[in-house]
């Protein structure tokens, strides 16, 4: 049986935003977060905030699980 690991995508992130022909100066600016902020997210450094989340979804009207990848991990028997 295999587990299921949901973790934040910045690859998902990068390719939302291009697909949406915005910047990462304006999509930071729109958000209220500097633009090395949006780049660690990207590089998958690390991953925003519940609330910049939820910003991010309507900035590239998305749904939050748009931006994560599910992954199964065999699970370790006990």
């Amino acid at each position: 049986m295999a587990v299921q690991i949901t973790s934040f995508s910045g690859a998902r992130l990068r390719a939302m935003r291009r697909a949406a022909g915005l910047r990462r100066e304006y999509l930071a600016e729109r958000l209220g977060c500097t633009y090395s902020a949006v780049t660690r997210w990207e590089q998958g450094i690390t991953a925003p905030s519940a609330v910049y989340l939820a910003q991010l979804c309507a900035a590239l009207r998305c749904d939050v699980g748009d931006l994560f990848d599910t992954v199964a991990v065999p699970a370790v028997p006990a």
